[in-house]
C-alpha cells in the first residue's frame, strides 16, 4: 500500500481552517450586526404606532365635531402594548421580548385598527357584530390580511430608520397621505 518513507505534507491545512475561522467570524459579525439593526427595528415600531395613533385620533376627534348624530361619532380605543416574550435559535444569549402597539376605531359594524410589531405596521379592518362595536377585540390577536403594510428598514446611508410601502419610502407626507386616506375608506364605509 504505502511506503513507510512516504511523507505527507499536510502544511495546507492549517491555512484552510484559518480561512474558515474567519468566514465564521464574519458570518458570526454580520448575524450580531443584523441581530442588532432588528432590534432597533422593533424598538422603533412601538413609537411609530403612537405617532399614527396620534394623526388617526386627530381625525376623529376632528370629524366628530361636525356630526349631529351619537350614533355617526368615531370611538377610539387608546394605544395598548403587550409583551410576548420567544426565544432564538441563537441560542440563549438571543432570547428575545416581543412588544406589539395596537389601536383601534369603531363606528356601526366596523373596527379600523393599527398594529405593530418587530418593524412591521399592518392597517386592519374587521367587520363587526351588527350594532356592536369591538373595540374590545385585541388587534394583537386579528387574524386578517392587512389592508396597508409599512415595513422599517434601516439605510445604511442616513443611518436612519425608513418605513418602506410595497419597497417605496415613505416620508413624513406621505404617511400623513396615507393616514387620511385609510381614516376616509373607513369613514366611507361606515356610513349610513
Amino acid at each position: 500500500m504505502w511506503d513507510k518513507d512516504l511523507s505527507v505534507d499536510l502544511s495546507w491545512i492549517k491555512e484552510l481552517a484559518e480561512r474558515a475561522n474567519e468566514q465564521a467570524l464574519v458570518r458570526e459579525k454580520q448575524q450580531q450586526r443584523d441581530m442588532e439593526i432588528q432590534h432597533h427595528l422593533a424598538a422603533a415600531t412601538g413609537p411609530f404606532v403612537d405617532k399614527l395613533f396620534v394623526m388617526l385620533a386627530a381625525c376623529a376627534e376632528e370629524f366628530n365635531k361636525y356630526v349631529r348624530d351619537p350614533d355617526l361619532k368615531v370611538v377610539v380605543a387608546r394605544v395598548q402594548k403587550r409583551t410576548k416574550s420567544g426565544s432564538s435559535s441563537h441560542g440563549p444569549e438571543a432570547d428575545y421580548s416581543e412588544e406589539i402597539s395596537f389601536f383601534s376605531f369603531a363606528r356601526k359594524e366596523w373596527t379600523f385598527g393599527v398594529r405593530g410589531s418587530n418593524g412591521l405596521v399592518e392597517f386592519l379592518e374587521l367587520p363587526g357584530r351588527s350594532g356592536g362595536w369591538m373595540l374590545g377585540y385585541r388587534m394583537d390577536e386579528a387574524a386578517v390580511s392587512p389592508s396597508h403594510v409599512l415595513a422599517a428598514r434601516f439605510d445604511e446611508f442616513s443611518q436612519h430608520i425608513v418605513w418602506l410601502r410595497d419597497s417605496h419610502v415613505m416620508d413624513g407626507r406621505d404617511i400623513i397621505v396615507l393616514c387620511q386616506d385609510y381614516f376616509k375608506e373607513f369613514i366611507e364605509r361606515t356610513n349610513p
